[in-house]
């Protein structure tokens, strides 16, 4: 090998400064952003979705007292089978505070009033956490890049 070639080499590796270990981070992290990003975008579109469905199931709850007599009754077939009815109770949980609080205190108003206030604070909590993951959805990958950033250099 001749030495000028070799100079020339070192002379061109030290001006890029991109050896092969920054390439390789480069292309990891590229990697990890599409991940990420796919993740973050999916747990959005699941809240965008299953959010107004649980509050028009809610609704319905409030409304009608067959779908109400129906629910208890899905709940109470669920304990006796041995499944978890957490998941049914979790989901009109807001929906049976508002029937609680209509009928047990003389207020005269509305169970949908009632639920409207109740659920408000669940909107705006929602619409907080989509609006940080939509907008801040960059930073949240670059923190975690730049927390595993050292394990995969080291790690390539």
């Amino acid at each position: 090998m001749d030495i000028n070639k070799l100079i020339d080499d070192l002379k061109k590796a030290v001006e890029s400064g991109n050896g092969v270990d920054n390439i390789t981070v480069k292309e990891a992290s590229s990697v990890i952003s599409r991940l990420g990003s796919f993740i973050l975008g999916l747990l959005c579109i699941i809240i965008i979705i299953i959010f107004p469905i649980i509050v028009a199931l809610e609704t319905i709850y409030i409304c009608f007292p067959l779908f109400r007599d129906k629910v208890e009754q899905l709940c109470v077939w669920m304990d006796l089978k041995g499944a978890d009815a957490r998941i049914v109770s979790v989901a009109f949980r807001d929906a049976k505070e508002a029937i609680v609080r209509a009928d047990t205190v003389a207020t005269g108003r509305n169970p949908l009033y009632i639920y409207m206030g109740i659920k408000a604070k669940s909107i705006a909590f929602v619409f907080f956490i989509v609006a940080i993951v939509i907008e801040g959805g960059d930073f949240i990958i670059k923190a975690v890049y730049n927390l595993l950033g050292n394990f995969i250099s080291i790690f390539f």
